[in-house]
């Protein structure tokens, strides 16, 4: 296309666009001594910090601690855990919002508080369970009175009798379902709260046969109140990771973790649920290794689910993969060579990102300690010559660009230069920014 067919079509196109974002990898400070296991974000009253759990070693000192959290320019240390940190909440009894920490620690803060405890953002407390064994997943839920915490794992509870999930409600523990022996009778991995109306439902997965001492629900099960009901004839291998995704096209319960299989249907590790049936998520384009990490993010305006997996070789998806609730997208490169464990969105003053911690070394090419973050952020991009305004300069600037074949005339991203760019230009220029 000649300059001077350009110059008219610039003048007589009328569009509309929707706004651009930048997005990158970035490093969270100089990053964490040992791997992630839980993120979460807590506003103890003095702002938002970002906490994360695991097992962590001061390379200066060889001090070892299982809890930290980032103020926005440095890593603390949150000490008093006495061992590793698997799950984060942030959980509200009434009195305040906290943040709960279940693992394997038996004491915090000086305390008896096996498996699980409170933090206030200044002072551990206890709970008062008798659990033996170790929590994996948090869950705070909407009970239809109250809100409530459920605790997942792999435990017995002795004041319940109950084993593996039980619920706390400020003051009192009690099993999930009506009595103790209708517990999962293996490992609870993974906790989503959904609401449809009214009362909450608890989606739970894991390593279990067995809910509501004799149902087969095969790892994956619902739990309305304290009534336990299957989902179809569940996964054939663990469940790591639920989250409920809303996306127009394709709305439901997504599911992560190690099956091939779901109710028959073949789905490599990952699956949705819509309330009634099970499909795959991306029909035959499959995630090559276990998923451990769901988490929904805004992205370009629009809801995508992130998707965090373990290492895998030569996969053909990033790590973390996106799933815009049609197709998957590539998330800045990712690197293959890492294992997520735990997601979360933070805002430390600069507006929201996406968190991501496990095991790793670099994020884009950019050395990166075990976390990293993923941030977007607003661009005007028919502002060519970035003096903030919209005028003939930008229209002079692209025109140049095009001639030149300069790789920021091409708005298509498609490594081609012609009309379909200049259609993209005219409609981000006629809309503003």
């Amino acid at each position: 296309m000649r300059p001077a067919t350009i110059a008219l079509a610039l003048f007589v196109f009328v569009g509309s666009a929707h706004a651009q974002q930048r997005c990158e990898w970035q490093a969270v400070g100089a990053g964490l001594d040992g791997t992630v296991y839980a993120l979460a974000s807590f506003d103890d009253g003095g702002g938002a910090m970002l906490y994360a759990g695991g097992r962590f070693i001061d390379p200066a000192t060889s001090a070892v601690s299982f809890i930290k959290c980032w103020d926005g320019t440095s890593w603390q240390t949150v000490g008093g855990v006495s061992d590793e940190v698997y799950a984060l909440c942030v959980y509200d009894d009434g009195g305040g919002p906290d943040l709960y920490a279940g693992g394997k620690f038996l004491t915090a803060g000086g305390l008896w508080a096996p498996g699980v405890a409170r933090w206030d953002g200044h002072a551990w407390s206890g709970l008062g369970a008798n659990l033996s064994g170790e929590v994996y997943a948090l869950e705070s839920l909407d009970d239809g009175m109250n809100r409530v915490l459920y605790v997942g794992g792999s435990f017995n509870e002795a004041i319940t009798s109950a084993q593996n999930l039980v619920r706390w409600d400020g003051s009192t523990w009690s099993p999930a379902g009506a009595y103790g022996w209708q517990s999962p009778d293996g490992p609870v991995r993974a906790l989503c709260a959904i609401g449809f109306g009214g009362a909450e439902t608890l989606f739970v997965g894991g390593s279990f046969y067995y809910v509501g001492g004799g149902i087969v629900a095969n790892n994956i099960a619902r739990l309305d109140g304290t009534e336990w009901s299957t989902m179809g004839a569940g996964t054939n291998s663990h469940v790591y990771a639920l989250e409920w995704f809303s996306h127009p096209a394709a709305p439901g319960l997504y599911v992560g973790g190690l099956f091939s299989n779901v109710d028959g249907l073949v789905a490599w590790h990952i699956a949705r649920w819509n309330g009634g049936n099970w499909s795959t998520v991306g029909g035959t384009d499959d995630i090559e290794s276990a998923v451990n990490a769901l988490l929904v993010h805004e992205q370009d305006g629009e809801p995508c689910l992130f998707v965090g997996c373990e290492f895998v070789p030569h996969a053909s998806h990033t790590n973390p993969a996106m799933w815009n609730g049609q197709q998957w997208a590539d998330v800045g490169g990712g690197l293959p060579l890492s294992t997520i464990s735990a997601m979360t969105i933070h805002d430390d003053g600069t507006g929201p990102a996406l968190y991501v911690g496990g095991d790793f070394d670099t994020w884009g090419g950019a050395p990166s300690a075990n976390i990293a973050r993923w941030r977007c952020e607003d661009i005007c991009r028919p502002d060519l010559n970035n003096d903030g305004t919209l005028n003939f300069f930008d229209v002079q600037a692209f025109l140049q660009a095009f001639s030149a074949h300069n790789p920021i005339a091409d708005f298509t991203g498609d490594g081609q230069f012609n009309f379909f760019d200049v259609q993209s230009f005219l409609q981000a220029f006629s809309a503003g920014c």
